[in-house]
């Protein structure tokens, strides 16, 4: 945000910005790379349900 400030108040001094954030949505779909397969999530909860103590 620091560079979003300074971006305003010295526009010629900055071009432009590159923001970077985390992704919305985690899980893998048609055209878009979450991070995750439905099958990573579906074996991770499987894993989580069996061993829950562990």
């Amino acid at each position: 945000m620091i560079g979003v400030l300074a971006a305003q108040a010295a526009p010629e001094r900055i071009g432009s910005l590159v923001m970077v954030a985390p992704s919305p949505c985690y899980i893998d779909s048609d055209g878009y790379r979450g991070g995750f397969s439905a099958e990573d999530i579906d074996e991770l909860l499987a894993s989580l349900e069996s061993n829950y103590l562990g």
